[in-house]
């Protein structure tokens, strides 16, 4: 069977600053509530008609296991979703990817927690570390532009309704638009998105050894333990420890 997210979910980045981004997953998938299920890509056809299967949770009938393969827009209508036709791609670098983090932004809130998720390949983007802490304690990732640069990540596919919930969890990025030709972005169905929206770090990105920028592909522990080297982050921590 699909994964399903425990009830009540596991601790995340919010809970365990150290975990952060927290478990990403390398799949295609829609999130429909605390239930996971796979998606598989259709070469060149629309998100729309990409095939899932239905083995439980709210598409499904208790107990049934090996139900029909369906695809992505009949599932949709019936969780009672926003169609893809009334969603916007928005880039996830970090936490933001990682099922667990989705979840616990859209549960308590008026927006639905039902979220195509796709993987892709971008270019001219690469990943840094935000010159800030957040609240729940980790410095978190942030998108910087770096030329030939190529990685992997995920596409959050939002109806206005979750742009408006995601966006409150984002006080230090603000949400810009991006051109696919000025930074291509590729689905595993081979379909490049000629415009998506990324939230960009509003603090600039971290820069520590040799005025070099931080890669968000270390571990928080990494980062800190760079930090921690820093006279003036020693001060700064004793400051408000005294406080």
């Amino acid at each position: 069977m699909s994964p399903a997210l425990p009830q009540p979910p596991t601790i995340g980045p919010i809970d365990d600053p150290l975990s952060y981004p927290g478990d990403i997953s390398e799949k295609n998938f829609l999130l429909a509530g605390s239930w996971l299920y796979k998606l598989r890509p259709i070469r060149q056809r629309r998100i729309g008609q990409w095939m899932l299967r239905v083995d439980g949770g709210p598409l499904g009938v208790s107990g049934e296991r090996n139900a029909p393969i369906s695809r992505l827009s009949l599932a949709l209508l019936a969780l009672n979703a926003a169609h893809m036709n009334a969603r916007f791609p928005v880039l996830a670098i970090g936490s933001n990817a990682s099922p667990l983090q989705l979840f616990n932004k859209l549960e308590t809130g008026p927006a639905s927690s039902i979220v195509p998720v796709t993987r892709c390949t971008v270019r001219g983007i690469s990943v840094g570390r935000s010159a800030h802490i957040s609240n729940p304690g980790y410095i978190p990732n942030i998108p910087i532009s770096v030329e030939n640069s190529t990685i992997e990540t995920h596409v959050l596919w939002l109806d206005r309704y979750q742009l408006e919930e995601i966006g409150s969890t984002e006080p230090n990025y603000d949400l810009v638009c991006v051109s696919g030709e000025r930074y291509p972005l590729v689905l595993d169905s081979k379909d490049s998105i000629r415009l998506y929206s990324l939230y960009r770090g509003k603090w600039d990105a971290l820069k520590l050894v040799d005025d070099s920028i931080e890669s968000g592909e270390e571990t928080q522990r990494e980062t800190y333990g760079k930090l921690v080297l820093q006279q003036w982050f020693r001060e700064l921590v004793n400051s408000s420890e005294i406080e």
